[in-house]
């Protein structure tokens, strides 16, 4: 009213606006709480969904290693079987996620793929074997330098990878086999007898007109040996040769 004092009137309109700040740093102490838990809270949704988006993501391997001498059969998620020879190894996805069913390989393994929609990919080094269903022998280690597809049944693409892009090289049918320099990327065709090139999976072995350094590689791989020569010009004379299940000393 008009009897308070002036001076009276400055107080109280100080404490007035006083209450007035506090009731606001309040409301906004309170709005600033809220929002503080909202992002926590987000956040730790946010973090939840991605560290279980992320752990779905992680990809898990099998990996099986033949030392030498031992040969194995593996059944793979999709049933399809490898018969992996001594001195060889796989990789595959467990389960077989992703749109391809992927397999790295050195060594020598037999693939008989049951056929599905999903392709079937064996990578070794920069040569990769596709197909839908089949069977087909692959000898691949990387110390030789070169990779060799043998095929069974079905049709099987040979493809090289250059610059990052995969470049169909060549398809193979029954009794096809191609040969490919993995250092000079040339490669030779020609017929074969598939069901020899694989019958080291019964423990038989059959070559024509291979060098002697192959042979003895074959069996080092088989056996769990070392074989060296005497006379190493040996080692390219070529021979013809047929080893049924034998022991060692037999085939020596």
């Amino acid at each position: 009213g008009d009897n308070i004092e002036p001076v009276s009137w400055q107080r109280i309109n100080a404490h007035i606006q006083k209450e007035a700040k506090g009731n606001i740093g309040s409301k906004i102490h309170w709005l600033a709480y809220a929002a503080s838990i909202l992002i926590i809270g987000s956040l730790s949704l946010w973090w939840y969904k991605h560290a279980s988006y992320k752990e779905s993501m992680v990809v898990e391997y099998a990996e099986i290693i033949n030392p030498e001498g031992e040969q194995s059969k593996i059944l793979l998620p999709d049933s399809s079987v490898i018969y992996l020879a001594g001195g060889s190894k796989i990789k595959y996805r467990k389960n077989f996620s992703g749109n391809k069913r992927s397999v790295s390989l050195d060594g020598e393994a037999f693939f008989d793929v049951k056929h599905h929609k999903k392709p079937f990919v064996i990578q070794s080094g920069e040569i990769a074997t596709v197909v839908l269903g089949t069977s087909f022998n692959i000898r691949a280690f990387a110390s030789d330098h070169k990779v060799i597809v043998t095929v069974n049944t079905g049709k099987v693409g040979v493809m090289n990878t250059i610059g990052g892009k995969n470049h169909l090289i060549k398809y193979l049918t029954p009794n096809e086999q191609i040969e490919i320099n993995t250092i000079t990327g040339l490669y030779t065709f020609d017929a074969a007898n598939a069901t020899d090139v694989s019958a080291w999976i019964k423990n038989h072995f059959v070559f024509y007109d291979v060098p002697i350094h192959e042979v003895m590689a074959s069996l080092e791989h088989r056996y769990g040996v070392r074989i060296e020569f005497i006379d190493s010009g040996i080692g390219n004379s070529r021979v013809t040769e047929k080893f049924k299940n034998m022991p060692l000393n037999n085939v020596m």
